[in-house]
């Protein structure tokens, strides 16, 4: 979606007028890229890879490495920083990871090591779903309501996960994405509990908690910019009167992922609820 293009001028020392928009950590809380907004300009520097700059809605991206010569690094521009620009640019982007089916998709949100990865990675063990998106979810605004936007991505499975999947017959996370926006079918909150029942518990939720879970697992290029958040403030409240939205409450079972994951189908499949 985007236009990476190289710029062989240098990266210039940030202005006076410029800010920190946002800091982006890893698990350890250590910073490994930094957002900055300069009137109409923003980038974001990346640890040891250099700048990501753009302006607007434009779809160029001008990249200016840290180190001369350093090749372009188009796999972690697709995957990590295309989101976060896009993010910026007006479209909502989600903590989350998804799977598709012949329904619509599948979103999951949670906590981090609450099993995003995990469950999108298993559905691809139903027939006919595919991971759409792992760790960051582009979504758009249709005509037939909301629908997530197909990026490149890579399943990021934690070793138990990992070794888990190798075991088992393969699934089809990896494929190449699909070309157009799915439908969004059904939103899962995830709640995973080492004590929780052995029979995984759903609930709906209501609109007015799901918009306040949405903006806790939004990401938000710019929060001191008024417009961008009054525009995300009222996609999330679209979404969450529109999209079904519920609460899985389990606990980590991977003999029993099978079965969890054709639940979740069929209630994506539910043609008489919304």
């Amino acid at each position: 979606m985007l236009d990476l293009v190289r710029d062989t001028a240098p990266a210039s020392p940030a202005g006076p007028s410029a800010r920190v928009t946002t800091r982006w950590q890893d698990d350890r809380g250590e910073t490994f890229a930094v957002g900055m907004a300069d009137g109409p300009v923003r980038w974001i520097d990346w640890r040891d890879i250099g700048r990501f700059q753009f302006e607007g809605s434009s779809p160029q991206v001008l990249f200016r490495p840290a180190s001369p010569g350093a090749p372009v690094p188009t796999t972690l521009f697709a995957r990590a920083i295309q989101p976060l620009i896009l993010q910026a640019q007006g479209w909502p982007a989600l903590h989350a990871s998804a799977a598709a089916g012949a329904h619509g998709a599948v979103l999951f949100c949670g906590l981090s090591g609450s099993g995003k990865s995990t469950l999108a990675y298993a559905m691809t063990r139903v027939a006919g779903y595919r991971q759409l998106a792992d760790d960051v979810v582009v979504l758009r605004s249709g005509e037939a309501g909301w629908q997530v936007v197909p990026l490149p991505f890579r399943a990021r499975l934690r070793p138990t996960a990992a070794a888990h999947f190798a075991a088992a017959a393969p699934g089809t996370a990896g494929t190449p994405p699909v070309p157009a926006p799915v439908p969004l079918r059904l939103v899962v909150v995830l709640d995973q509990q080492p004590d929780a029942p052995s029979l995984p518990q759903i609930q709906p939720i209501a609109s007015v908690r799901m918009f306040s879970i949405y903006l806790t697992h939004a990401h938000c290029f710019d929060e001191a910019d008024r417009a961008a958040v009054e525009r995300m403030v009222t996609h999330y409240l679209s979404m969450a009167d529109t999209v079904r939205a519920i609460r899985l409450t389990y606990r980590p079972d991977f003999p029993a992922l099978d079965r969890l994951v054709s639940t979740l189908a069929d209630l994506a499949a539910d043609t008489r609820r919304p």
